[in-house]
């Protein structure tokens, strides 16, 4: 799950909850810092994924999976702020 808050004025702040996540079999430690990087084959995993616009806007991803020049797929997105909010289960690009 991601979790965004963003008060007008205030830069947002955001979470992610994920729970038992293991890649290829192998159990993940999951810190709970932001931008939480584990590197895969051909590409890159991750997880509590934040951004921050200038205008205080704060995006989340809980989980960002990027195998580079073949997939890029986030799970569970929230976005807050003054301009823009949503959130979304799954986001898909390939």
């Amino acid at each position: 799950m991601a979790r965004a808050l963003a008060v007008f004025g205030d830069a947002g702040v955001g979470t992610s909850n994920i729970d038992n996540l293991s890649i290829n079999g192998v159990p993940i430690s999951v810190t709970g810092d932001p931008d939480q990087r584990v590197d895969v084959p051909g590409g890159v995993v991750i997880i509590n994924e934040q951004h921050v616009s200038s205008d205080g806007t704060i995006m989340v991803n809980a989980l960002h999976a990027i195998i580079f020049g073949v997939a890029d797929v986030v799970v569970a997105s929230a976005t807050a702020g003054s301009g823009d909010g949503e959130a979304k289960a799954v986001q898909a690009s390939y």
